[in-house]
């Protein structure tokens, strides 16, 4: 079932079932979720499966209504997720950190019914819930439900809900790097075509693997690694509620021995930097794949990953609205600087900015997809529905182009791409070139206008610990570094170091606010 045109899905049809039915009558008694204070077997997750979805049906959830879960990563948001599908409901994982505007604006594009959290969030953003009703996971909280108190009564018998493979299933909230994030709808039969192509071309899935993902389920790709992924191959998942942290990732490793590893490039980076600074040990030899995605993989930290660790890393390129990767690296066929094949069953071409296909190799591109797994469009957006789902294709807006091997090679996404002086300038490839100096930790480049109102080349940084030059030679020292290995177009204009380059809960860098960052910039216009 590897292939999507070797997919066959009936017109009535519940994704449940696929997680858990067969895993029950073939594999029952196995691990499915670990976690540091509980373990499920199969048997027992389809238990508190069934008991979560009565939960929800005792506070009057049913079929079609959208319900919010803003949790850590446990075994019950797993039940939870799960139970609401097979009651028909429609469910959304989000961070149960967001702001308690950023907790409104959820509640509002999703017009959730009903909000399972901690009594701390509870307590924290109750007031701009509206009407929204709230359950608890761990303790009372006034009105709202207690779910210890309500799974313990509840029944484990229950019947799936006879949805159709074209019926909402979930709602996958984007990262929003540019801007606020949009509501991704997704069907029932949508996960079927994307997890078996990977497991089969990507992963060869073995149901021995064990699962572990940096990312947390709140994240499209956390979600997809720790739970479609795992249990839709009879594999085992790992959920840790903390923080993911160098500490608490290297104390997961050594404690559940994961055969396979999910994270995106800046915890790959920061693993680096642990070990690098701390000589603290990096246990991973229970691991057979390490799989990275979110944003594109520097080549320098693929590098630095192999040499340390004598493992490479698989990189992959996806989208909330793709519902998981659909260009890859695959066994034996890496090429670290670049994104990868396609992913077999997807289809993908790459349109310039004209609107013509592009058919020769090294042209430049935004890349279209087409799948049945793409979503079917964004909730209560009709405008950017329409405008990014075309017959059939998903625009991602993502830059592309290829080589006459069918390698792929991401430049960017279309809103970070900008000219100067009528040249375009493409900030991933000088990113990658400012990574290879010694002291740089981290960085990101972006447009800014001049005093002229002339578009210019910035840069952020983040420097190593251990480096104690004057930032004003420093900020020398890097451009004549890059100068050696960029035209001279492309070249930063003004450098600023910062102490951390902000991202999204995602982990991902909020490119949409990088103009705003309050720091020093050194100009080195003088220079050039």
């Amino acid at each position: 079932m590897a292939d999507q045109n070797a997919v066959f899905v009936p017109e009535t049809f519940n994704i449940v079932r696929v997680h858990l039915d067969e895993n029950v009558k073939s594999r029952g008694t196995k691990v499915a979720i670990h976690s540091p204070y509980e373990r499920w077997t199969y048997i027992e997750l389809d238990e508190q499966v069934s008991k979560s979805g009565n939960v929800l049906l005792s506070c009057g959830v049913s079929n079609g209504d959208r319900i919010l879960l803003a949790l850590p990563d446990i075994p019950q948001v797993a039940s939870l997720f799960l139970g609401a599908m097979k009651i028909g409901a429609v469910p959304s994982i989000i961070n149960p950190a967001a702001s308690s505007s950023e907790m409104k604006y959820f509640v509002e594009k999703s017009e959730a019914k009903f909000l399972a959290t901690t009594v701390s969030t509870a307590r924290r953003v109750s007031q701009e819930l509206g009407k929204t009703r709230l359950m608890t996971l761990d303790g009372e909280f006034h009105d709202c439900v207690d779910y210890q108190k309500a799974i313990k009564a509840a029944s484990s018998n229950l019947e799936t809900y006879p949805t159709k493979r074209t019926d909402p299933a979930y709602v996958v909230f984007s990262s929003g790097t540019t801007g606020n994030p949009k509501a991704v709808l997704h069907l029932h039969k949508d996960l079927l075509y994307t997890v078996y192509p990977f497991l089969s071309y990507v992963m060869s899935a073995n149901p021995d693997d064990v699962y572990y993902s940096a990312s947390r389920l709140f994240f499209s790709a956390g979600r997809m690694f720790s739970l479609h992924l795992p249990l839709m191959s009879g594999a085992s998942t790992v959920l840790i509620a903390e923080r993911p942290t160098p500490e608490i990732i290297l104390k997961t490793l050594a404690k559940f021995n994961p055969t396979v590893f999910l994270a995106v490039p800046s915890v790959y980076s920061s693993l680096l930097r642990a070990k690098e600074s701390e000589d603290i040990p990096l246990n991973i030899s229970s691991i057979r794949l390490c799989l990275s995605g979110g944003e594109p993989l520097s080549p320098l930290v693929y590098e630095k990953w192999k040499k340390m660790t004598n493992m490479e890393i698989f990189s992959a390129v996806g989208s909330s609205e793709a519902e998981w990767h659909f260009i890859s690296q695959f066994q034996g066929k890496i090429r670290p600087e670049s994104s990868g094949k396609i992913i077999p069953g997807w289809q993908i071409k790459l349109v310039d900015d004209k609107g013509n296909l592009v058919t020769q190799p090294s042209v430049l591109g935004t890349a279209w997809l087409k799948s049945e797994s793409v979503a079917a469009g964004y909730l209560n957006d009709p405008e950017n529905t329409e405008k990014k789902f075309v017959d059939g294709w998903f625009n991602t807006n993502d830059v592309f182009y290829f080589d006459s091997d069918g390698y792929f090679y991401y430049v960017g996404r279309n809103d970070s791409l900008f000219k100067v002086k009528g040249r375009w300038i493409f900030p991933l490839e000088i990113e990658n070139v400012l990574m290879e100096h010694s002291a740089v930790s981290e960085c990101v480049v972006f447009c800014a206008q001049d005093s002229e109102g002339l578009n210019s080349i910035r840069a952020l940084i983040v420097l190593k610990g251990d480096n104690r030059k004057k930032l004003e030679e420093l900020a020398r020292d890097i451009l004549e570094f890059a100068s050696q290995r960029l035209d001279s177009y492309k070249m930063p204009r003004d450098i600023g170091f910062v102490d951390s380059i902000e991202k999204t809960s995602n982990g991902k860098i909020r490119r949409a606010d990088l103009g705003n960052t309050k720091v020093r910039f050194h100009s080195l216009r003088e220079s050039m």
